[in-house]
């Protein structure tokens, strides 16, 4: 048997093909675009990313052997579609970066018990999330809400595409704010303020479980035997914990992407007051009994790639991140950035918090710059942690996945501004890995995510933190905490 993992994420989707030990066999991947109709907004066009998932299935189809094929799929959170009686899209997905959303926040501020929602849901209070867009979508878009039969998020979609059959893995499903966490069912009061139906959402089940065989129409159109069968995936931060191998307690992974998240593994629900303190979701995991614990940082890979592109200016081609990092300075940076190019949202949460470069001087150059965005992410990473363990959730041993786990001056910058040990793991791709780590499960070649990531996931590089480096940190660290609040009050002026 072979293992699908499809990812879907916010540019594009990959599709990789594994065996039971974890062996990559095949692999394709194809952009979509992300698409900005005005300041603020963030959409995908529902048909586009069809296409592309066909394209990658296809594609890697003919490379694989004669034998029965389980698929599941990952994907990004919170971004949604309408569709109507006929199965049509009524409106583009309203991505999770989309920030329009944030009148339908305040609503939510002014109008309702954050403790007694977070309590509910697991989640704080912010614009990111469906229920905000799907307000707004009642609001903005009347008719479309009106003749909406279903609402789909992007796994659910996708599944939906694939197999004909409505459902969605419980983890993702919480990431709405619609999700009583403790049921594991749709809240009827929280939809009811809303005005949608339960009836219109997929029906939430565990990960792992068997939907049933491809339809014609989709076996058709990738290639793929009128035997393969899909699986109910899950939310792609959580499939990147189990695709690291970051299934024990004290374990993190570091999922570093356009965004980064910090997620450790919990065996219940922590203590809420902390959670809402700091802002940090919490969600039932795809391991029996666990929960995942999230920090946020919208500006990690985004902060990034808008350097990138500004010292790329006027340049044939644009530098890439390897050349970008591997040109820094090999010391601590003497200047600070704060990196709320977007805002923050844990843990401190606030849309109106602004990047900034301090303490630049006439002596620095292109690459002490590149080094003080560098340490900027590590310094935002290790205030991460240190809001994990204020509120008793130890942060260990960190895996490492994503784009940012590919370049070892980052990771050992990471590993020394937060004292942790940081491992990255042989397959950098997790969250397709653990997509089909939950395609296994579904078939029955393993019994729980967790033995089938001792089985599948093969660790790489160790990165220990240097006792020299790390005290510059330290002192480092004790200025940059001070940035936000320095700058808060001219911010929001």
């Amino acid at each position: 048997m072979s293992f699908i993992g499809l990812d879907a994420g916010t540019t594009g989707i990959k599709a990789y093909a594994y065996d039971d030990r974890g062996t990559v066999l095949a692999s394709s991947y194809k952009e979509y675009r992300l698409i900005t109709p005005r300041d603020g907004w963030s959409e995908l066009d529902p048909q586009e990313i069809l296409e592309a998932a066909d394209t990658v299935l296809r594609e890697i189809a003919g490379r694989l052997p004669a034998e029965r094929h389980y698929i599941a799929a990952a994907s990004c959170a919170q971004a949604f579609v309408p569709l109507d009686e006929e199965g049509r899209p009524l409106y583009r997905f309203i991505t999770t970066i989309d920030t329009r959303t944030y009148r339908e926040d305040e609503w939510w501020r002014k109008n309702a018990d954050e403790e007694r929602i977070f309590r509910k849901t697991g989640l704080p209070f912010s614009p990111i999330y469906t229920a905000n867009k799907l307000i707004w979508l009642r609001d903005n878009e009347p008719d479309a809400f009106r003749r909406a039969r279903r609402f789909f998020l992007v796994q659910d979609f996708l599944t939906w595409h694939l197999s004909g059959e409505a459902l969605i893995d419980r983890s993702l499903a919480s990431r709405g704010m619609m999700l009583d966490i403790h049921r594991c069912e749709w809240d009827e009061e929280i939809l009811g303020i809303i005005g949608v139906r339960k009836e219109q959402f997929s029906v939430p089940v565990r990960a792992g479980t068997v939907v049933g065989r491809i339809r014609s129409a989709a076996a058709e159109k990738t290639g793929l035997p009128a035997d393969t069968m899909i699986v109910v995936g899950s939310h792609d931060q959580i499939c990147g914990t189990i695709g690291c191998g970051a299934v024990k307690k004290g374990m993190t992974t570091d999922a570093a992407g356009t965004i980064e998240v910090l997620l450790p593994i919990t065996d219940g629900i922590p203590d809420m007051h902390g959670l809402i303190r700091y802002h940090f979701p919490c969600i039932p995991h795809v391991l029996d009994g666990r929960y995942a614990v999230m920090s946020i940082n919208q500006n990690s890979g985004v902060l990034l790639k808008w350097y990138r592109d500004l010292v790329s200016a006027g340049s044939a081609e644009k530098i890439s991140y390897r050349e970008l990092i591997e040109e820094s300075v090999d010391h601590v940076a003497d200047l600070y950035v704060l990196p709320h190019l977007n805002g923050c949202e844990t843990p401190i949460s606030d849309p109106l918090s602004s990047a900034a470069f301090v303490r630049m001087r006439m002596h620095h150059t292109r690459a002490d710059l590149t080094r003080a965005v560098l340490d900027g992410i590590a310094y935002d990473l290790r205030e991460q942690v240190g809001a994990f363990e204020k509120i008793g959730i130890p942060i260990g041993e960190i895996r490492a996945i994503g784009g940012g786990a590919r370049t070892d001056k980052l990771l050992q910058i990471k590993a020394d501004c937060t004292r942790r040990v940081i491992r990255t793991t042989k397959v950098t791709e997790a969250a397709s890995l653990g997509a089909a780590i939950l395609a296994a499960v579904g078939s029955g070649v393993y019994a729980d995510p967790g033995q089938a990531a001792e089985r599948m996931v093969q660790p790489d590089k160790t990165f220990c933190p240097r006792e020299n480096v790390s005290r510059e940190y330290d002192e480092g660290f004790a200025v940059f905490s001070d940035l936000y609040d320095a700058l808060k009050g001219i911010n929001h002026r």
